[in-house]
């Protein structure tokens, strides 16, 4: 499993996960152009990510997610509240705090956090 942070702070967050040949992206605070850019520094493409997870509606977390998701086909995950407080996540799968769904080889457990958010 390897991992590389391609942003962190109020100017945007994101993060690779990648395990095997699964790549998940968690947040996508940057546009598309920025994160294809971050991507590609790190060794991989936009196209090559299967799955996008928004930890929560806050613009840091989430500001290319809808055109990105889009534009590259990633699906995307969010919480039941990230969705709702969120329009543009309409077509986002969504979870409850403490559901488990697979991703690739990859299975990921979420956990209710305490935050400034509708449903972090």
């Amino acid at each position: 499993m390897r991992l590389w942070v391609l942003g962190s702070g109020s100017s945007g967050n994101a993060i690779l996960l990648e395990a095997g040949d699964t790549r998940i992206l968690i947040d996508a605070g940057f546009f598309p152009r920025t994160l294809a850019m971050r991507l590609r520094a790190c060794g991989a493409t936009p196209e090559s990510v299967q799955s996008l997870i928004i930890t929560h509606e806050h613009a840091d977390h989430m500001r290319g997610a809808a055109a990105a998701a889009s534009r590259w086909g990633w699906e995307t995950h969010a919480s039941i509240g990230t969705v709702r407080a969120c329009p543009a996540l309409a077509n986002a799968h969504a979870f409850r705090a403490s559901d488990t769904f697979s991703v690739g080889n990859v299975k990921v457990q979420t956990v209710r956090i305490a935050h400034d958010a509708a449903d972090p």
